[in-house]
């Protein structure tokens, strides 16, 4: 045993070592797989077969420490698998944090936390307050952050704001590994760039990152006879090439300058914002319907990771609505509608929305509690309906002192499909 020096050893993926202390007189953390040796190795101690300094060294600790452990006035944190790596958890919130949210290192080193907010409850207030209470990547953290309402001069409307501290070092560590974020080397209190570009990962993957960046910053919506889909995003982070890889017929892309240009271009421009089929259906070419029923099977199997009720059941109103025998009929229609119409109607997809239905419920004008496909890491639909919900339901852990149409913010029942705060 004594021949096995534990900080020395890797593990794969990880960006730590199995003993990871983060500085001389930091937080000592863990791997949960060396947990057995490293009690083994006390064990030692306290038979006399080895000595605290033999010991102390072999884990690469301090005798303080050691003896601290010993006596049970510390404990180093346990650190587990889904750390560092993309669970679904995980990936999904990549895509959210990639399109909306900041990432910020305090004070101290090694220690972040991540900043959101929304006008929308389920992605301002619900999402941050269950991944704190639930996440691996938060696993660490003492005390439960709150949400606050919050007044923005900028934008003139009230948002839910939440600040998560103690984010997981080690997942932080993984994403600089990944090249996914980078430090912003402008002071001690700094955020971090992104990078978004997730290399080497499956279609599953890519569903779950592509809801988490259309949840933060996407658009599903019809206005009058038209149908909008697009992303929007800041352009100094071109999501592009992401996109590029997934499924999905990109009609359009603008630059930061508003000014419009085909997708095939992005490699040359600037992009904040990509319109997707049946938007912009004249920069469409000869092979496409048989592209948007495939991009749509793609939409409607990601949306079962969504956050976001509104936005899943504005994807499958379109979906719907292309279905439709009115769809491509009215005046000055063109042939690609009626074709793109009788495609999705010969497909699976209507059958894969009454799904989506079930998943994301709607009850008397309300959207009800809802369970993504990410949940299934968390136990049986009985537990996650009651322990992701019920904070919800009761709005615990939300500061409202200043907002006065308090009644908006009774969730009892469910969010008001109209919810305007």
């Amino acid at each position: 045993m004594s021949s096995f020096t534990l900080k020395e050893s890797t593990l794969k993926d990880c960006p730590v070592p199995p003993i990871w202390t983060t500085d001389p007189h930091g937080k000592i953390f863990v791997y949960e797989g060396v947990l057995g040796k490293l009690r083994r190795l006390l064990q030692q101690v306290d038979s006399g077969d080895l000595s605290q300094s033999e010991t102390a060294k072999i884990i690469g600790v301090s005798r303080r420490t050691l003896r601290d452990w010993k006596s049970g006035r510390s404990e180093p944190k346990v650190f587990t698998d889904d750390e560092f790596r993309f669970t679904k958890t995980n990936l999904y919130w990549l895509g959210l944090f990639l399109s909306d949210g900041h990432l910020r290192q305090n004070g101290s080193q090694y220690s972040y936390t991540w900043q959101i907010g929304s006008c929308n409850p389920f992605q301002g207030y619900w999402y941050p307050q269950f991944v704190q209470k639930y996440s691996s990547i938060f696993q660490h953290k003492p005390t439960e952050s709150k949400t606050y309402m919050k007044f923005s001069k900028t934008s003139g409307t009230w948002a839910f704001y939440t600040n998560v501290s103690s984010v997981s070092p080690i997942f932080v560590k993984f994403l600089e590994k990944e090249g996914l974020v980078s430090p912003k080397e402008n002071s001690l209190t700094t955020g971090f760039e992104k990078s978004p570009l997730l290399k080497n990962v499956g279609n599953d993957s890519l569903k779950i990152l592509f809801q988490g960046l259309m949840d933060g910053d996407g658009t599903y919506n019809m206005i009058n006879n038209g149908i909008h889909m697009s992303l929007s995003f800041d352009y100094t982070r071109n999501h592009a090439r992401n996109i590029d890889s997934m499924p999905l017929v990109p009609t359009l892309l603008r630059n930061s300058k508003k000014e419009a240009f085909e997708f095939k271009e992005y490699e040359k421009n600037d992009v904040s914002e990509i319109r997707f089929a049946p938007s912009s259906l004249s920069k469409l070419r000869e092979g496409s319907i048989e592209r948007i029923v495939n991009q749509f099977e793609f939409m409607i199997e990601a949306a079962g990771y969504s956050i976001r009720s509104d936005k899943v059941h504005a994807l499958i109103s379109i979906v719907e609505r292309l279905a439709s025998p009115e769809y491509g009929e009215y005046r000055h229609c063109l042939d690609i509608q009626r074709r793109i119409r009788d495609a999705i109607r010969k497909s699976n997809l209507l059958k894969a929305v009454e799904e989506l239905k079930k998943r994301y419920p709607k009850k008397d004008h309300f959207f009800k509690p809802f369970r993504p496909k990410w949940s299934d890491e968390f136990g049986s639909k009985r537990v996650w309906l009651s322990e992701a919900w019920d904070f919800f339901l009761l709005s615990e852990n939300l500061s409202h002192e200043k907002y006065d149409s308090k009644e908006n913010l009774d969730f009892s029942r469910g969010v008001p499909i109209d919810f305007a705060l």
